[in-house]
């Protein structure tokens, strides 16, 4: 299916149905609308027509765009885009590995609201939970770990991102859902 959103004066695009005739499998795009102005953004899981990124749950949130995609290491993941030039190239940075290693936390449903990124994840120890991200890039010093951070709650995750409340203990999910901000402050869901 064709999932497509503006960004930065362009239309980020990605064409499930066509991912698998590209060399390098499905990635972000960006346009203009003409057939020239229609390139890959950045290439977020190198390799093949068999290495596909899954970008989805695309939205702008503080002047860059942030989405779920899987870079073949860390699963799917917060994503973070920034515009490097006037075409629409640019890099994407995992915005945080929330469960780390291989394993997905499946991001999805991104939200702004009162200036934070609201968004569902699950790290792997409270189910499908709510985050929320300043949008600053986290840390992903995997020989530390979270041991070099445990006394800052906040910093598990990422630099800015964090679990809001495990609302479901334990490992069962809250599953937020239809992530609805009102009045441009309070965050429904």
């Amino acid at each position: 299916s064709l999932r497509v959103d503006k960004f930065a004066g362009v239309v980020c695009v990605l064409d499930d149905s066509q991912s698998s005739g590209s060399a390098t499998g499905g990635e972000l795009w960006v346009s203009d609308g003409s057939h020239t102005g229609t390139i890959r953004a950045t290439e977020i899981n190198p390799g093949d027509s068999h290495s596909h990124a899954n970008v989805s749950y695309l939205t702008v949130f503080d002047g860059a765009l942030f989405f779920s995609a899987n870079d073949g290491v860390h699963g799917a993941e917060p994503y973070r885009f920034v515009a490097e030039d006037d075409r629409g190239r640019g890099t994407a940075r995992l915005l945080s590995d929330l469960r780390r290693g291989p394993e997905s936390s499946k991001p999805r449903y991104f939200t702004g609201c009162g200036g934070l990124l609201w968004f569902a994840a699950n790290d792997g120890l409270h189910g499908e939970e709510l985050f929320v991200s300043t949008g600053a890039l986290g840390f992903l010093d995997r020989e530390v770990g979270d041991a070099a951070h445990s006394g800052s709650f906040p910093e598990i995750g990422g630099a800015g991102t964090w679990m809001t409340a495990d609302v479901a203990t334990g490992r069962t999910s809250s599953s937020p859902a239809s992530l609805t901000c009102l009045g441009g402050s309070t965050l429904l869901f």
